[in-house]
């Protein structure tokens, strides 16, 4: 552990102290009976299995070895007269919201790479799930980063145009034997999304769904481009992250649970697209990992954001997915009513990556009465406002 000379500033280092690099790597395995691609770097190792989607079978976080998926099944029910019938149980996989969807679909290997920066699969299936929509998937792993990228192209290869809602099913798990709350940014005062009626929230906020909510399916309006997970047993958070443009206006967040076991899914409902014949529509996906935190209230950029409204002080945690250079984040506080913006002060922050969480506190500044939001704004240029906490001076 280091401290710098700066007050309330502490950096914390959850991996080694002497930092190293790790060249990406891919190896061809299996997995219950079946094929798979193993992409690694120093961070992760993400699993997939062409039989099943071309899904994400197995996602361990190396520096604590802890697998992240569900636990990973593939079988093949065989009858003399009919078919083989294959079935899969995958945690991460991408479906067609709306229809019976096939969780053995093979995809085709079109394609490996790997070199010391990046390794990555490529798959294609024609007709995915028996239609006419033809799916390119491509999952990627970059060197030292704590980030899976997926990144897929839909094809409408009917004669007619067709409209299709892409379905994000992630099933993952930071502790096997509690369940882990899911954190769900969610947009205030909607009562329905195109036909779905969604959970109502007075106002835009972070909504924790945990064991103890009695609910087992929840949908909601997304208010940012991100879902993730936290558990108290792990510093780790889990977090689903897509562009904002895809959820818009339609898409959904997404969340089922086990009620009296550990499984609680977090996914995502793409907005419905239209295509004409021929046209195509790109979507990407990250799984990011941010180890040091035990809350999450933001993803700026490649920096997850964790704050609390302690005593009199803004307490902050901020690592990164991937690594991001030394810079200044000034801290400002946004009248709800106003909106005018109060500064709450700076702080340098060190080098941060996967694993090195930087810590510290700022005094809250004197405010007059009212509600206000905290923001930030980093040298690079990028913004966030946060959701939850909010300020209230009576």
């Amino acid at each position: 552990m280091m401290r710098y000379l700066m007050t309330g500033a502490l950096l914390t280092l959850t991996l080694s102290s002497c930092v190293r690099t790790v060249d990406c790597g891919l190896a061809h395995s299996s997995t219950s009976g079946t094929p798979s691609i193993v992409l690694s770097n120093r961070y992760l190792q993400a699993e997939t299995v062409p039989a099943a989607l071309g899904g994400v079978a197995g996602l361990r976080w190396l520096p604590g070895n802890l697998e992240m998926m569900i636990p990973f099944k593939y079988s093949v029910e065989t009858h003399d007269l009919i078919p083989d019938r294959p079935s899969a149980t995958v945690g991460g996989k991408i479906l067609i919201w709306g229809r019976q969807n096939l969780m053995a679909q093979p995809m085709t290997v079109t394609g490996t790479s790997s070199n010391p920066e990046k390794c990555g699969v490529e798959f294609v299936n024609p007709y995915y799930q028996g239609t006419s929509w033809r799916l390119e998937r491509r999952i990627e792993l970059e060197r030292d980063t704590a980030a899976l990228v997926i990144e897929m192209t839909v094809i409408n290869t009917a004669a007619e145009p067709a409209t299709v809602t892409l379905w994000e099913n992630l099933v993952a798990q930071l502790d096997a034997e509690k369940m882990d709350a899911v954190i769900i940014p969610v947009r205030g005062q909607i009562h329905k999304v195109g036909s779905r009626g969604v959970q109502f929230f007075p106002e835009d906020t972070l909504f924790i769904d945990d064991a103890g909510v009695k609910t087992q399916v929840i949908f909601t309006a997304p208010a940012r481009n991100w879902i993730a997970r936290r558990n108290p047993k792990t510093n780790l958070i889990l977090a689903l992250r897509t562009n904002m443009d895809d959820l818009l206006p339609q898409g959904l967040f997404y969340v089922w649970k086990q009620m009296g076991g550990v499984i609680h899914s977090m996914e995502i409902i793409f907005s419905p697209i239209e295509l004409a014949p021929g046209k195509s529509k790109d979507y990407r996906l990250e799984y990011m990992v941010f180890a040091g935190l035990t809350d999450l209230k933001e993803i700026c950029g490649d920096i997850g954001i964790n704050c609390e409204a302690g005593s009199g002080t803004l307490d902050f945690q901020m690592t990164a997915a991937r690594k991001i250079a030394a810079q200044s984040v000034t801290i400002s506080l946004i009248n709800d009513t106003s909106g005018t913006k109060i500064a709450a002060g700076s702080h340098p922050l060190s080098v941060l990556m996967s694993g090195i969480t930087d810590e510290f506190s700022l005094p809250l500044p004197t405010l007059p009465p009212g509600q206000y939001h905290i923001s930030g704004e980093f040298d690079d240029g990028a913004i966030f406002t946060l959701l939850s906490p909010k300020v209230k001076i009576r």
